[in-house]
């Protein structure tokens, strides 16, 4: 691969994520930007407030399976 995103293949990609830590307020702003940009990626597929609303369904649903399995019995938590 030469390194350029342009020659990346995405046809398996069914989803990206990023981890981020809510309490880091002095990112905001950086969230913000990303926001922005991935919302300009995705301009060909809807408009941007679908798409942001779509982004904060996710995170929410992420953030419920997070703490669903930080209730699981550590040795069932752990993988690898």
């Amino acid at each position: 691969m030469n390194g350029s995103v342009s020659a990346m293949k995405t046809n398996n990609i069914r989803a990206v994520a990023f981890d981020a830590d809510d309490t880091l307020w002095a990112l905001q702003n950086h969230f913000l930007d990303v926001e922005r940009e991935y919302c300009q990626l995705l301009a060909p597929f809807g408009d941007s407030e679908k798409i942001t609303a779509s982004l904060f369904e996710t995170e929410m649903a992420a953030r419920l399976s997070l703490s669903r399995l930080s209730r699981m019995p550590s040795r069932l938590a752990k993988v690898g």
